[in-house]
């Protein structure tokens, strides 16, 4: 129990930076994208077209993508 409750304290101390910087990432991303699209419109059109084969490619593999994870799950459960 100790061992566990020390786990958990170590994560709750690194979880405010870590979404500090996950927050700090996204409103840089968002900056440069509004930047970029204002100085050439013309990204926009490549962005959205790869965003949605990204899409398609997502949901085509999507099944595959999820029995891998099952798997991976079910061989880090404890034996019983």
């Amino acid at each position: 129990m100790n061992k566990f409750s020390n786990d958990i304290n170590i994560i709750d101390n690194i979880l405010h930076f870590s979404a500090n910087d996950a927050f700090d990432i996204l409103s840089n991303f968002l900056n440069l994208l509004i930047t970029c699209c204002v100085i050439n419109p013309y990204v926009v059109i490549p962005g959205v077209i790869e965003l949605c084969f990204l899409y398609l490619f997502f949901m085509w593999n999507k099944d595959i993508i999820v029995k891998s994870k099952q798997i991976d799950l079910a061989h880090k459960a404890p034996v019983f």
